[in-house]
């Protein structure tokens, strides 16, 4: 436990951690023979072994191990905490992203001139579904 504590400084509410790093940015502890992330390690401590759930931030700081920042969840969670907190990338920021954001809006004023989704999305190279959500707003909503 003092070999784990020498490893934080506290800095603005956070424990930030001054050991090493795992190439993801998340502290790496050495606990018997093995490395395991630090946060880990403050979760445990503070809300009890992990039941296979990941340690996840509320302050977003992955090098972060104050346990009052840190509960169990699941990648779900994570996803949720990303997406609510504005930090999900979104539109051509995507990485699956195919489209840009100048052919959704041509792709929505096409479709209000009345044209079919089929001859719009043969000359994109979409699928009539995608047209279909775009114009709907069911996707790329943020435009």
């Amino acid at each position: 436990m003092e070999r784990y504590v020498s490893k934080v400084r506290e800095q603005d509410g956070c424990w930030q951690w001054l050991g090493s790093f795992f190439n993801t940015g998340y502290p790496a502890f050495w606990l018997g023979q093995s490395n395991v992330g630090g946060h880990r390690v403050a979760c445990t401590l503070a809300h009890g072994p992990s039941g296979g759930r990941m340690a996840l931030h509320t302050c977003d700081n992955p090098g972060c191990v104050n346990p009052a920042h840190l509960r169990w969840g699941t990648a779900a969670d994570n996803m949720h905490d990303r997406s609510r907190r504005g930090r999900a990338p979104v539109g051509e920021q995507h990485g699956c992203a195919v489209l840009t954001e100048g052919l959704v809006r041509d792709i929505r004023a096409r479709a209000a001139r009345g044209e079919t989704y089929t001859s719009i999305a043969k000359d994109v190279g979409v699928s009539r579904v995608t047209c279909s959500h775009i114009t709907n707003r069911k996707t790329w909503r943020h435009i």
